[in-house]
Parts: C-alpha cells; sequence; structure tokens
C-alpha cells in the first residue's frame, strides 16, 4: 500500500489570490504572456513565463529565464505573496473543466511506489475507466 504524506504547501496568500492566479506556461506564448502581466506585477507568469521580465529577444530557454524565475519567485516570498504553511495537510482540491468537476487530494508519495505501479496514472489510456453502455 503506498503512503500519502502531508506537506507544507506554498499558497498565495488570500489577497493576492486572484492576482497571482495564471494561465499554465504552455497555453500561452511569450507575447501572450508579456500582454497579460502588463498590469499585474503579481501575475505567477512571472514565474513560469519569467522570460517577460527580461529584453523580447532573450531565448526562453536560456539559463538567464530561470534565474529570473528563480529571482521572482523568492521575492514572492519574501513579500509575503506566496506564503508556506507552517504546519504539513493533505490538500484537496476541485477544478472544473469543460462542465466537468474533478476532485482529488494533494500530498506527497514516493517515486518508487509510482515506479513499482502502486500508484496508478489514470491519464495514461490503459488505466481510464472503461464504461459501458
Amino acid at each position: 500500500m503506498p503512503a500519502l504524506r502531508k506537506f507544507k504547501a506554498i499558497r498565495p496568500a488570500k489577497e493576492f489570490a486572484k492576482k497571482l492566479a495564471s494561465y499554465p506556461y504552455d497555453v500561452v506564448s511569450t507575447s501572450e504572456a508579456r500582454d497579460l502581466v502588463k498590469d499585474n506585477e503579481y501575475s505567477f507568469l512571472r514565474v513560469v513565463r519569467s522570460e517577460v521580465d527580461l529584453p523580447e529577444d532573450t531565448n526562453p530557454y536560456s539559463e538567464e529565464v530561470y534565474q529570473k524565475a528563480r529571482e521572482n519567485f523568492q521575492s514572492f516570498l519574501d513579500k509575503n505573496i506566496l506564503i508556506q504553511d507552517e504546519k504539513p495537510y493533505l490538500y484537496l482540491y476541485r477544478q472544473i473543466m469543460n462542465g466537468k468537476a474533478q476532485h482529488g487530494i494533494v500530498g506527497c508519495a514516493s517515486a518508487q511506489d509510482y515506479e513499482k505501479g502502486r500508484i496508478k496514472n489514470t491519464s495514461l489510456p490503459e488505466n481510464k475507466k472503461k464504461t459501458t453502455a
């Protein structure tokens, strides 16, 4: 039986949650991300698409981009825009996409349990639930 452990999450401070929320990095181009952050200094795109804070000709895969992401993330921590929970928890989540809700638990698990097949990856076709009509 795999073990699920609690951890101390880093989350947005309540007053910054709406401003910090962002699109996933892989659904917006660099130019779209630049437009989205221009009026929002708190957008998490400044971490996941940190090239928005560098010159336009910067290679998004350069070491400079990763250093900027680290700097921006640390700045959010230093300014208490992002805060770490004092105690470890298991976290419940709910997300809705295209009218379908998904619920889950977020915690820490062993990579060995995953590699040994004790944790099922439900995004793989062979692990999807089969329905019969």
